[in-house]
């Protein structure tokens, strides 16, 4: 198969745009791993634990789940309902992407669950839907 110049200028232009898409959304990791390091407030880490265990979910299981588990460990200790249903979503969520159905399911419920009792349909239903 014989490619053309524009083809190839057209494969090459693509593979440079997800070049950088790839490194931008590293730095963002590493900046949201800076900030938990360092930041006293456990409202920003916890959300960045959950941004930083969506962000590592599409390239690092391991990693998306580190962050995930320590986002759900944050809000239990903050007792705060919302942020640990959310959180055991985002954990479901990092499952799934690695195909791993019944570790995924196991935490939508828990999310479904407590979505439910707290009244948040919408999000429920979102917790339903994964």
């Amino acid at each position: 198969m014989k490619l053309t110049t524009k083809a190839f200028l057209c494969l090459l232009v693509m593979l440079f745009a997800y070049t950088v898409a790839h490194a931008q959304n590293q730095k963002v990791l590493d900046s949201l791993e800076r900030l938990v390091n360092s930041s006293k407030s456990d409202s920003i880490k916890i959300i960045a634990y959950g941004d930083l265990c969506w962000g590592y979910g599409f390239i690092n299981f391991e990693k998306a789940l580190f962050f995930g588990n320590e986002e759900l460990k944050l809000a239990k200790k903050l007792d705060n309902e919302g942020a640990i249903a959310l959180a055991h979503s985002d954990i479901g969520n990092t499952y799934t992407r690695v195909n791993k159905f019944t570790e995924a399911l196991e935490h939508h419920q828990i999310s479904f669950k407590i979505r439910e009792k707290l009244g948040l349909k919408v999000k429920a239903v979102g917790s339903l839907s994964n």
